[in-house]
């Protein structure tokens, strides 16, 4: 993995949120899965997707680790057809208004 120092400790509380508000804490085999399931997502992203996880009290509603790998990998793909569709649009001649 190669995430920054924020991007690590954000995950950790996420996780720690949501053991906090279940009665049987994750194993470790749900917080690898997870973990494999948004490697190959971009870091801004996953702190972007994790901030707004938090800030909207899913763990507490009982959205889990599944719930916040899905919204994680919705935003990379976003990101990534934005920018592609950015890419192709730049020698592109605006169309002429009348």
């Amino acid at each position: 993995m190669r995430y920054s120092k924020e991007c690590l400790s954000l995950i950790d509380l996420a996780i720690k949120e949501v053991n906090a508000s279940r009665t049987l804490q994750l194993t470790d085999i749900e917080i690898y899965s997870f973990l494999s399931e948004i490697d190959s997502c971009d870091s801004d992203m996953i702190i972007m997707s994790i901030n707004n996880y938090l800030k909207s009290n899913s763990p507490k509603e009982g959205k889990g680790l599944r719930y916040l790998s899905a919204i994680v990998m919705n935003s990379n793909s976003s990101k990534t057809v934005r920018k592609r569709n950015e890419y192709l649009s730049m020698d592109r001649i605006p169309p002429r208004v009348d």
